[in-house]
């Protein structure tokens, strides 16, 4: 046997529906392709800064040379003039798999302020701009005459663990709210 039923929609549920449905789909693709990569990166910026002006992985670098310390007029790691924290930036950047996203650290055209050497204690010019990306890289990595202090990788895995899982429920909530 076959049975019948009808179900009869006022016309403004299904409106009042459709709109809700609309505005959760403009919701979600905005956050997620745009808005929560952005933020993203901005919670990545103010986390890498507050771990260079705390020095919170700074204690297990080996110690900085002694006539080094006494030309640079501090003892802080990452800290010279300035001129990496004024670089740390949010910029526009192309994803693995091709698409527009976020990312949060040093553009790699940007140069520092000159005057300074990043040879102690000469250089043939030290008041030429550097590429203040190159010295990041140096800094977090090594090199020749440098050991490895980094601090954009210790951040990042932090951030992986815990920031971003918070961005994320951050954003699905907000999602969830433009259903009414």
């Amino acid at each position: 046997m076959i049975s019948k039923f009808y179900v009869k929609l006022d016309v403004k549920d299904v409106l009042r529906i459709n709109s809700a449905l609309n505005r959760v789909l403009i919701t979600a693709k905005e956050w997620i392709t745009e808005k929560m990569p952005q933020q993203g990166a901005l919670d990545y910026i103010r986390e890498l800064r507050s771990a260079i002006v705390s020095q919170k992985y700074m204690g297990s670098y080996k110690p900085l040379n002694t006539e080094y310390v006494k030309w640079k007029g501090n003892n802080k790691h990452w800290v010279l003039e300035g001129d990496l924290m004024r670089s740390l930036s949010v910029f526009p950047s192309t994803t693995v798999l091709g698409g527009n996203g976020w990312m949060g650290g040093i553009p790699s055209n940007t140069m520092d302020t000159g005057g300074k050497s990043w040879f102690y204690p000469r250089d043939n010019n030290p008041g030429k701009p550097h590429n203040i990306a190159k010295y990041g890289r140096v800094g977090e990595f090594g090199g020749k005459k440098r050991s490895a202090r980094p601090i954009f990788t210790p951040v990042m895995e932090v951030f992986e663990k815990d920031q971003w899982r918070k961005r994320g429920k951050l954003t699905l909530d907000y999602i969830g709210k433009q259903w009414r």
